[in-house]
């Protein structure tokens, strides 16, 4: 018989899994009703979708998957499907020849001053003075350029090519924990078709590799929840920390790992997850510190923390030109003008959050619009913004015609894009939601990880700085559950079957 604390903790379990299934309803909902669009300023426009469409497009796959009967070698299938995908990303990186804009930009000029010595922006008014989250990705990045010269920008995008086919294998081995005894077949096939991410293979940025590190940590913790092994709690705060060095927001992945080992030493008492815990938060802690004290010893430059993150916070509560919540420079305009003071900049940040907070409490129906608009910019844009950071982008050669069409002439080529992009967002919605259907109650505690890490990002960027780019990561580990989600529900449906049955039924 359970105890009060098993039931509780249940109860608990339930609860966060119903959460999940929640959001996913409000999302599912919204993006067959609504698309966000992005135009070259990245400003966000709201448009009108058809759920017809959607739902027409839904009931011709199941029919389709219901009905196929044909059966291909899954080791042929992986091999064949991992290399075309790898020299699709390869090509596009070739075709298109890319540089980075916005932040990676400021990255790539930087990396030359690093190599030769110099530290200017490293000092109050440079770019790493007020942004030091970005200071190992800079470091990474300066290495690159040291072996390979200029070329490094192209060596990094292959590199994110590597990390896309690491992701998709990490996801796989997920998948294949939902259905034992089936094949990986349409896993494959259907997660290589989110094409976003054949696009951010261009994104010279931690976005790509620092989800490789998070998967990976996943997959290494469900190693250690089962086995207990040492080597597998290493190669976990080994990848978890390294994400988070990479791309700061996989600090809620961090977060996530935490509340699953918590979870664990509740139910089962092992003191080793506790001890797990606190070696994943000294890792972190270290490996942050390390990156300061290191720069700190070459440059001589004491670091203030940069730009406050309450400022962030600020930013994503306030009316933007691109869109409620959306990048304003408003964190910076305040850290300049506060002289570079981080405590006074704190000031400002709560007196604004203050001050739209009251607004808020006296108008409800205007904070509720402001979030709504603010979520649909977010979780209803399905290319992920994959569109725009092609966009105003020097290329080191002439883009055929055709790609010119797509990421730069907003034309008929990118409507189709964005179209087809729209229908598989709702169908990424609707088949983790199904998942929740089915799954509900039978849940492992390491399969609710993802769910909790998804529900931590939607509530994260629900207030933080808004971008379209920021749900990605998030949305490509539905993959796993929404493919899982379908099949539990229409796997064993077999529409002819039931056709037949019926028509028998009518003749006699």
């Amino acid at each position: 018989m359970k105890n009060w604390k098993d039931i509780f903790i249940g109860k608990m379990l339930d609860f966060v899994f119903g959460m999940f299934g929640v959001i996913l309803c409000f999302l599912f909902l919204l993006s067959i009703t609504e698309t966000s669009k992005l135009n070259i300023e990245e400003i966000v426009s709201y448009h009108k979708d058809t759920p017809f469409f959607h739902i027409l497009l839904f009931i011709t796959i199941f029919l389709f998957a219901a009905n196929s009967k044909r059966q291909v070698h899954l080791k042929v299938l992986k091999s064949v499907l991992y290399g075309i995908f790898f020299l699709c990303m390869a090509a596009w990186i070739a075709v298109t020849q890319l540089y980075p804009k916005a932040d990676q930009l400021q990255i790539m000029a930087i990396c030359p001053h690093i190599a030769e010595k110099n530290y200017q922006d490293f000092y109050p008014g440079g770019y790493l003075y007020s942004q030091p989250h970005q200071i190992f990705l800079t470091y990474f990045c300066t290495a690159l350029y040291i072996l390979f010269g200029k070329s490094y920008v192209f060596v990094f995008q292959l590199l994110n090519c590597i990390a896309v086919l690491g992701i998709y294998n990490l996801l796989e081995k997920m998948y294949r924990r939902f259905e034992k005894k089936g094949s990986s077949k349409a896993f494959l096939i259907l997660s290589f078709l989110f094409l976003p991410l054949v696009f951010y293979v261009t994104f010279v940025y931690g976005t790509i590799i620092g989800l490789y590190f998070s998967l990976a940590a996943v997959e290494f913790l469900i190693r250690y929840m089962k086995k207990l092994r040492f080597r597998y709690l290493a190669a976990c705060t080994a990848c978890i920390v390294s994400a988070q060095l990479f791309k700061s927001n996989y600090l809620i992945f961090f977060v996530g790992i935490l509340i699953i080992l918590l979870i664990g030493f509740l139910k089962e008492k092992n003191f080793r997850h506790i001890v797990f815990i606190f070696i994943l938060i000294f890792s972190q802690m270290s490996a942050n510190y390390c990156v300061k004290k290191i720069t700190e010893d070459r440059t001589n430059i004491q670091s203030n923390g940069g730009v406050p993150k309450i400022l962030f916070v600020a930013m994503g509560l306030e009316e933007a030109r691109s869109g409620p919540g959306w990048w304003s420079g408003y964190h910076d305009n305040v850290y300049l003008r506060s002289g570079f003071d981080a405590e006074k900049s704190k000031e400002t940040g709560k007196k604004k959050i203050e001050e739209r907070i009251k607004k808020m409490r006296k108008n409800p129906r205007y904070a509720a619009s402001f979030f709504l608009r603010k979520l649909a910019s977010e979780w209803s844009e399905p290319t992920y913004e994959s569109i725009w950071i092609q966009q105003d982008r020097k290329s080191g050669t002439d883009i055929p015609e055709l790609i010119d069409r797509l990421i730069h002439n907003g034309g008929r080529l990118e409507k189709i894009y964005i179209f087809y992009c729209n229908i598989y967002q709702s169908f990424l919605y609707l088949g983790a939601l199904l998942f929740v259907f089915t799954r509900f109650k039978k849940i492992s505690d390491t399969e609710l990880l993802i769910p909790i890490i998804f529900i931590g990002g939607f509530l994260f960027h629900t207030f933080w700085e808004a971008k379209g780019q920021y749900t990605l990561p998030y949305c490509v580990c539905l993959l796993p559950y929404s493919i899982s989600g379908y099949r539990a529900s229409f796997g064993r449906m077999n529409f002819s079957k039931c056709f037949r049955t019926v028509l028998n039924w009518e003749l006699k």
